[in-house]
């Protein structure tokens, strides 16, 4: 599968912060090679260098994080944090991160190809400069009337969307600028209400940025016939 798995006694790091790595139980295999199997397109890396696959022997990230893709140029590397899981649940979330190897490799080989098909998706990359000055970045998802909505970092991946503008800042229902996302009149819908009026509607409830619906929707197109379906 052009993969290196980690071993026992192995190091490594993020952010410069170094962590223990292990070698995979024989149920996090199984779950493992059912997922490359189904998943083979995204498994060689643009420059054909195996993906490392690595194990740690404890939690690098939040506590909610199961397992997260990092692309290198030189390199691509899949994490997969130390739950507790099940043969097919290990087999979702291999075909999950190996979603966002493919999306590295498009990146690495179209950059420009694959912001549009984001954008084709609903969403659009803003930069701008907040009230102090600062400059921030934000994933912005279109609804089916054109206007676009985002989520506070604090309620992302499946807390409420609010509408805003290209500044980032929130919108009341007539285009006007409110005094914050979380005030009254400020136009807010649940998850479930933004996937239900997106422009496309995402194949499943986690879509806080293309990155992750993009890799929902190649875990349900290569799972089976019914998530296919």
């Amino acid at each position: 599968f052009n993969i290196e798995l980690s071993k026992d006694g192995q190091k490594s790091a993020l952010l410069g912060k170094p962590f223990d790595l292990r070698t995979p139980r024989i149920d996090e295999l199984m779950g493992l090679e059912k997922g490359l199997t189904h998943s083979q397109p995204s498994n060689r890396t643009a420059n054909d260098k195996p993906v490392l696959v690595q194990f740690p022997e404890k939690q690098v990230r939040n506590g909610n994080v199961e397992g997260w893709a990092q692309d290198f140029g030189e390199r691509q590397r899949v994490v997969f944090e130390p739950k507790n899981r099940d043969v097919d649940s290990m087999h979702r979330l291999t075909l999950h991160e190996f979603g966002h190897v493919a999306e590295n490799n498009a990146s690495q080989r179209d950059a420009k190809g694959l912001e549009k098909y984001y954008n084709d998706l609903g969403y659009r990359h803003v930069t701008y400069n907040d009230s102090k000055g600062e400059q921030k970045s934000q994933w912005q998802f279109r609804d089916r009337d054109g206007n676009h909505y985002a989520q506070q970092a604090g309620e992302a991946p499946f807390g409420k969307w609010t509408r805003v503008n290209e500044q980032g800042q929130p919108l009341k229902a007539d285009g006007t600028v409110a005094k914050s996302y979380f005030a009254p009149d400020a136009v807010r819908y649940s998850n479930s209400e933004m996937r239900n009026i997106a422009a496309v509607k995402p194949t499943s409830t986690y879509f806080p940025t293309p990155r992750e619906q993009v890799a929902e929707s190649l875990t349900e197109f290569r799972d089976n016939a019914n998530t296919r379906t």
